[in-house]
């Protein structure tokens, strides 16, 4: 969203494809809800649940969580990012992080290009955004054909975009893929977000690789489901950490538990 400081209203610059439409014509109040706040105070605000949110404005239905960031190039407002989510406290706080690291990147794209008219450029950078992530990034449509692969998807499992693009998930490994995973991609299909799955895979070579996942539908412009994406993250160290950390307990316990057999005995 960009600022009108002579109309003094907020108004839809670019909009991400999804299920929630916004009207092109949208205009908010800059004295009034989270975007108008953050426009003012230039600081970011974390609505995690919009129901319990009384100054919250919505240009949109379903929104339950948001998270709303000043776009800063210095010391000018260049605009205001605005991220959505359709389930209550969706936005932890590496999110914010990643996001706002986002938002200082694209205030200083959208300065250099001059004006907010030139979305083309906004959408490759955020293509090249989305293939350079940390975590694995994934779409099928919905025959369940992988339709995006990115390089954190290549890091994680070994297999590259195009050794998997066309083909389903459950091919890609020798042991195809978990039921709960399969599970949660058909609840996906039929529009349902999975906010939080933890599974397991094999990587190529057949290490085990343990993984969280976020399984959302991606819609067309009439609402329809048609696809789904997944953002894949690995949780295999920490995973091996909390295990390690388990069994240093049950060892201890066990010892303290011999000390007082051992002293019963004695007495």
């Amino acid at each position: 969203f960009i600022v009108d400081d002579e109309r003094e209203t907020v108004h839809q610059a670019f909009h991400a494809r999804d299920q929630m439409a916004i009207q092109g014509d949208f205009r908010q109040a800059i004295d009034g809800g989270i975007l108008g706040r953050v426009a003012r105070e230039r600081k970011t605000v974390v609505c995690r649940d919009t129901a319990a949110e009384p100054e919250y404005l919505s240009p949109i239905p379903g929104v339950a969580s948001e998270l709303c960031i000043p776009l800063l190039a210095g010391e000018s407002l260049v605009a205001v990012l605005e991220v959505y989510a359709s389930v209550p406290r969706a936005f932890a706080d590496e999110d914010v992080g990643q996001m706002e690291s986002l938002a200082r990147q694209l205030a200083l794209l959208i300065e250099k290009a001059g004006n907010l008219e030139r979305t083309s450029t906004t959408r490759d950078f955020l293509e090249n955004l989305i293939a350079s992530a940390g975590d694995g990034i994934l779409a099928m449509d919905r025959d369940g054909h992988i339709t995006r692969w990115n390089l954190g998807m290549e890091r994680l499992l070994g297999n590259t975009a195009a050794e998997v693009l066309g083909r389903r998930l459950d091919e890609i490994s020798s042991q195809g893929a978990e039921p709960s995973l399969l599970a949660a991609l058909q609840r996906a299909m039929l529009g349902e977000e999975v906010v939080r799955l933890d599974t397991t895979s094999c990587r190529r070579g057949g290490e085990r690789v343990d993984l969280a996942l976020t399984v959302s539908p991606i819609r067309g412009s009439g609402g329809a489901v048609e696809g789904i994406s997944a953002i894949v993250r690995d949780i295999t160290d920490r995973h091996r950490m909390e295990e390690g950390l388990r069994r240093a307990t049950n060892e201890r316990e066990a010892l303290h538990l011999q000390l007082i057999q051992s002293e019963k005995l004695s007495a």
